[in-house]
């Protein structure tokens, strides 16, 4: 743990580093050359105190990606993906369709439903009957954004060298809170 909170420790020094010197490069009308992810980065709209306050009176954030499903019923979601699971073949369009258009939050509560429903990890299931590049998309959307990010930086640091490019992305565009989220979750995997 003292090796991750040195690296944290380093990363977020990178992270003020590279946020200063864009910033200085775009008051002088100067372009940072950067990846699209980085670029995307720079421009997106994070979760701020505001948003905060949005999302506990009106239960949304303003930043989210997928709106909350209006007709969302994640009992029923759970016995659709269940069915879609033991079809012979796999029923890959309705797994899509459920997981595509629930948000995060909802996606949490028919991985609860379905382990009610099945006795059975959703994740699991789906890692039996799905493949390849579906089967890893699936699993990635099935997390939350907090063990993505620690699956991810794990990935990152395993093996021979280390993928900083993964490293930087998900360390520089986090905010405290984020980070700490990730923190818990990373060492709960290692426990």
């Amino acid at each position: 743990t003292t090796i991750f909170r040195s690296q944290l420790f380093w990363l977020a020094a990178q992270r003020q580093l590279i946020v200063t010197v864009c910033s200085l490069q775009r008051e002088k009308g100067i372009i940072p050359n950067m990846s699209l992810v980085q670029q995307f980065l720079m421009n997106a709209q994070f979760v701020s105190d505001d948003d905060d306050a949005q999302t506990a009176t009106t239960g949304q954030s303003a930043s989210a990606c997928i709106s909350p499903s209006p007709d969302f019923n994640a009992s029923s979601d759970a016995a659709e993906l269940d069915k879609a699971i033991k079809t012979k073949g796999v029923d890959e369009a309705t797994i899509i369709r459920i997981i595509t258009t629930r948000n995060n939050a909802q996606r949490q509560e028919i991985k609860a439903a379905y382990h009610s429903l099945t006795g059975k990890s959703l994740e699991e299931a789906m890692k039996k009957a799905l493949s390849s590049h579906l089967q890893d998309v699936v699993i990635a959307m099935l997390k939350t954004p907090a063990q993505f990010d620690a699956h991810e930086l794990k990935a990152a640091t395993k093996g021979l060298g280390t993928d900083e490019e993964t490293l930087i992305e998900i360390l520089a565009s986090r905010d405290n809170k984020q980070l700490r989220e990730i923190n818990k979750v990373y060492k709960d995997r290692k426990s």
